[in-house]
């Protein structure tokens, strides 16, 4: 019996609990092999994940089962390790642990007080597939400043999903963040000035719009409604 056919068949458990059976097998002298200093083979977990691995760490009891989620319900792949890969991947890992690990610590913002992730996103690989396609990604790519934001598009929003977010600067998303940043209200005909709570509290004390007030802190309009208005940072 060939060194191939022992293997197949043969079930090992990873150190984490997982466990698989060898379905196939490349040694170093098989015409497919990649790697001509050892044996790789392909182990199918009761999860149904399919890999493959070097029978050295399988051995060891070193080799991921990537079809059962993590601590906080996300699933990872293996993929090429580079910078952008690890920015897209700490972008996604803090996002699930911020909604589901009540140890983070801003978890009660998010997690706390029922903000979710979609299913879909769940999935580090279809996370990287979706922003791709959601506004503001290319400056987000080029730009640190800029990061995922589920409220701009929809206030109130409690998912962050490729429907509901958008890629913003940390100005825009403070302007935004539930209203409640302290503003300055600058009356155009006699200069006088005066600090609100909130946007929703400057616009119901100026009759100015809170569309309007928004607008105006971002920098789209200069002024509305004889007021001027900035954030009190």
């Amino acid at each position: 019996m060939s060194n191939k056919s022992k293997l197949i068949g043969r079930e090992y458990t990873n150190n984490e609990g997982s466990s698989g059976t060898i379905i196939d097998s490349i040694t170093p002298s098989d015409p497919r092999s990649k790697v001509p200093y050892t044996t790789m083979v392909t182990i199918k977990f009761d999860s149904g994940y399919i890999g493959e691995y070097d029978i050295r760490n399988v051995r060891k009891g070193v080799f991921k089962d990537y079809g059962i989620p993590n601590s906080v319900g996300g699933y990872v792949y293996p993929r090429e390790k580079n910078p952008f890969n690890e920015r897209v991947y700490n972008l996604w890992n803090h996002m699930m642990h911020r909604c589901y690990n009540p140890k983070t610590h801003n978890y009660e913002n998010y997690g706390g007080r029922g903000v979710v992730v979609d299913d879909r996103w769940h999935y580090l690989k279809n996370f990287e597939e979706d922003i791709k396609k959601i506004e503001g990604y290319d400056k987000w790519v080029s730009n640190p400043d800029y990061s995922l934001d589920k409220d701009i598009k929809f206030k109130g929003n409690l998912v962050y999903s490729k429907e509901t977010c958008v890629f913003a600067d940390k100005k825009s998303q403070a302007i935004n963040r539930r209203g409640t940043y302290p503003i300055r209200a600058i009356k155009i005909s006699d200069g006088s000035l005066k600090v609100y709570s909130s946007q929703n509290e400057a616009s119901r004390e100026t009759g100015v719009h809170r569309a309007n007030i928004y607008k105006a802190l971002k920098g789209t309009i200069s002024q509305s409604g004889g007021y001027k208005f900035n954030l009190v940072k």
